[in-house]
């Protein structure tokens, strides 16, 4: 999900404690504990980003940071070159992307990752087999590369799922490249694009969010469109359609095969996929159309992985909810919550963003503290 999630925050909801399928309890072994600390802050980042933190952007099993002067340090599994450093897989301490400077937003996927440059361009590195990194070629990429043909760029948000990338550009257009099995490119056909290329009859979309097999678009007047999804499960637009019932939305998160939107009453409505309760709504039942998250106000922002959901309070807390094996729910367990849950004694957050398998908060201090499975992948993102 992922996109990344910048806000200002300054009322109180109270999270509880959902039902969960035996078999989605893990035993509680050294293992699992080991995942379920709590928030922790990241070793070695400070050092990396010397001048501060401006975002962070986790992926499927990797997390990058902005630093406040242009520049960006990953860390994590680097399946293929998506830390933007030589290999081998893992690096356990962030480290700057070398001749990586300018970028004013990251965007960190599955095997690839993203930066929007103040020159309005964008450059991605990592994984190129299905063109998710926009230069029109396949090659896998160890070291960032310039998009083509893409220019004045005012957002962006990059796959958990199999690879592709979205951008709005100036004017409220959006363009899209990578893996297009699902139609998630919207431009009605099933055919991938190695370049951007434009999403038809889409104008004045201010945020856009790419889901594993989908992605979606807010447009100005508040209403969202989206577009792709999962073969076999309905409904699957090739072009975008709008979302029936919502008019009134502020931000927008794409997760795998689930979507949240924040009201602007701060409250927050979900549909698509439910299986592990990463709709929130207390059942695990799948939702065709948007269902409100009951027993949560005061939303000040959202953001949505591949399956769990996390959301920021007006009183700087986190409540998460969703698949939990991982821990990336934070809530000192590996349980699965379908309703949501208190991040354990994290407070005074001013952004946060969630991966597949660790979520990070950035404090009001300027710190990063991040929780689940930090250091070893024990999975692998979607195909």
């Amino acid at each position: 999900m992922k996109s990344i999630v910048l806000f200002f925050v300054a009322s109180t909801a109270i999270g509880c404690v959902g039902q969960t399928p035996k078999s989605q309890t893990p035993s509680q072994s050294s293992d699992v504990q080991a995942r379920v600390a709590g928030p922790s802050a990241v070793v070695g980042l400070a050092a990396a980003c010397s001048t501060g933190v401006a975002q962070v952007s986790s992926g499927w099993s990797h997390t990058c940071a902005l630093c406040q002067d242009g520049e960006v340090a990953c860390w994590g599994t680097n399946f293929l070159g998506n830390l933007g450093v030589p290999l081998p897989t893992e690096r356990a301490v962030p480290m700057k992307i070398a001749g990586l400077t300018d970028v004013k937003q990251i965007a960190a996927g599955a095997y690839h990752t993203c930066a929007r440059l103040a020159s309005g361009g964008v450059t991605c590195w990592g994984a190129n087999n299905e063109g998710q990194l926009g230069d029109d070629t396949s090659a896998t990429r160890l070291h960032p590369v310039t998009v083509k043909d893409l220019a004045n760029v005012e957002q962006l948000d990059v796959s958990l799922g199999p690879g592709h990338t979205c951008a709005v550009i100036r004017g409220g257009g959006v363009r899209c490249w990578g893996v297009n099995y699902n139609s998630q490119l919207g431009d009605g056909t099933m055919n991938n694009a190695p370049a951007p290329i434009d999403v038809p009859q889409l104008d004045e979309t201010t945020q856009v969010s790419a889901g594993a097999y989908h992605s979606c678009a807010l447009r100005v007047t508040g209403k969202v469109s989206c577009w792709g999804g999962k073969h076999g499960r309905k409904p699957t637009a090739r072009t975008a359609a709008e979302v029936p019932g919502l008019d009134d939305i502020v931000q927008i998160a794409a997760g795998g095969e689930h979507t949240c939107a924040l009201r602007k009453n701060g409250m927050v409505a979900c549909w698509g996929m439910n299986g592990v309760g990463q709709l929130g709504d207390a059942t695990w039942s799948d939702r065709e159309l948007p269902a409100v998250v009951p027993g949560l106000t005061g939303v000040t922002a959202i953001d949505a992985s591949s399956q769990h959901t996390c959301a920021v309070l007006s009183d700087r807390t986190v409540r998460c909810w969703g698949a939990n094996e991982h821990g990336q729910l934070g809530d000192g367990t590996a349980i699965t919550r379908n309703v949501p849950t208190a991040v354990a004694g994290l407070t005074n957050v001013a952004a946060i963003s969630v991966g597949h398998r660790t979520s990070c908060a950035q404090k009001t201090s300027g710190e990063v503290v991040c929780w689940g499975e930090l250091d070893r992948p024990l999975d692998e993102p979607p195909h």
